[in-house]
């Protein structure tokens, strides 16, 4: 009897099969893991361009940071600047508690905004008359109320000089 070598056998296509889907598999995993990096990266990038945007209003309107400085109890610490009065599309302001949060709705998300004034550590700098300001901004949830804030994944702050 005479074997005919010109088609594949059940076992060599199984195996065939086998190896191809855990190789596809593999780059399934890579493509999804891939795509929520890519997801984080791009909400990291919204919330620091957020963040640097607020800091140049704030050097485009140095009155506000300079007003709040003078009339800090202590305008040697940390002080928070209050940005109700700066002009930013979108930015409204829960109060909650006596307490002032400051929120942007973008794109569909919900973001806390903080800015601070803090004092220079650098001589030099005092001597320029500029005040290192921090401007914080994470991304939250704000229940239909208005009460509740609860943080999500996504924050970032970004630090300046303004000139007073």
């Amino acid at each position: 009897m005479k074997w005919n070598e010109k088609g594949l056998t059940l076992v060599e296509v199984l195996a065939s099969l086998a190896i191809i889907t855990i190789v596809l598999l593999s780059v399934a995993q890579l493509v999804i893991q891939s795509n929520k990096t890519n997801s984080f990266n791009n909400e990291k990038l919204v919330i620091i361009d957020l963040a640097d945007a607020i800091l140049e209003r704030l050097k485009a309107e140095p009155y506000i940071v300079k007003q709040t400085i003078e009339e800090a109890s202590n305008p040697k610490e940390e002080i928070e600047i209050p940005l109700d009065s700066i002009h930013l599309e979108h930015l409204s302001t829960i109060h909650n508690g006596g307490k002032d949060y400051y929120i942007i709705n973008m794109n569909g998300n919900t973001y806390q905004v903080n800015a601070y004034a803090k004092k220079t550590s650098k001589q030099e700098i005092s001597d320029l008359g500029l005040r290192t300001v921090v401007v914080k901004v994470k991304r939250v949830e704000v229940d239909s109320s208005g009460k509740t804030i609860s943080d999500l994944k996504g924050k970032s702050e970004v630090e300046g000089y303004v000139e007073l």
